[in-house]
């Protein structure tokens, strides 16, 4: 069977994107940013600490976690209300806002890049202050993690529309991060929001991108996230042109 991309010009969107790799998934590079210092995580060495309660703040010490508790403990309050709703949705399944989560976080750099294809941000980078990508899952009960979850629908939302039912807690941390962003040179922040059901169990995943992001512009993202996630793969390298040819990662 010939590949997807065998009769296009345009090369793969990934690495690996025609073939599954043998063995354990590659954990993908993700970068983090210190939600209180802004420092860039790097590539070797230490790891920056989760937030335990929400699985959304990111911070380089301890010190810094502590510091920036004040400000994200509405945020913390917002996503453990998620908690509650997950035993009321229509799955019936208490654990669902903590997998929906663990799964975000697997699935980190393939959600932000939808949502940077999506908005379609190397062409018009301002898209992010007034769009945001909606992804809807579907949930099956299933003991492993990336089998529970599969992409239902896609949908770019106005942000006005997104942020006019929003708690304050949340609106307030994205102005946060807009700013931080933009002041240190970069794009500002992306709003992803990953739902299950309909209605459901809702994460808002904020996105702070910085200016140098080099991945080529896509059309096939949404193929691209389906076959990712559908395939329970965290491999997933996007595709860069750059001066030194095409780099994936």
């Amino acid at each position: 069977m010939a590949n997807y991309y065998s009769h296009q010009s345009q090369a793969p969107p990934a690495a690996n994107f025609d073939s599954i790799p043998n063995g354990h998934p590659t954990k993908q590079r993700n970068t983090h940013v210190c939600d209180s210092c802004g420092n860039i995580e790097p590539g070797y060495g230490t790891k920056f600490r989760v937030c335990g309660g929400c699985l959304s703040g990111v911070y380089c010490s301890k010190p810094c976690q502590d510091m920036s508790w004040p400000t994200h403990r509405a945020v913390c309050r917002v996503n453990a209300q998620n908690y509650a709703l997950a035993h009321h949705n229509v799955y019936s399944d208490p654990r669902l806002a903590k997998q929906l989560r663990n799964f975000i976080s697997a699935h980190e750099q393939l959600f932000q890049w939808a949502g940077f294809q999506a908005l379609q941000v190397k062409r018009m980078s301002s898209n992010i202050r007034h769009k945001a990508l909606l992804i809807v899952l579907d949930y099956q009960n299933h003991p492993k993690l990336l089998q529970q979850f599969s992409v239902a629908q896609t949908q770019i939302l106005p942000m006005a529309d997104v942020m006019r039912d929003v708690d304050p807690a949340v609106i307030e941390e994205m102005k946060r991060r807009e700013a931080r962003s933009r002041n240190s040179g970069g794009l500002g922040c992306m709003l992803l929001l990953v739902q299950c059901g309909m209605p459901g169990v809702a994460e808002f995943v904020p996105v702070e991108l910085p200016r140098s992001i080099t991945w080529d512009a896509r059309d096939d993202w949404e193929y691209t996230l389906r076959k990712f996630v559908s395939e329970g793969r965290t491999d997933f390298l996007p595709i860069s042109t750059t001066s030194r040819g095409i780099v994936y990662g």
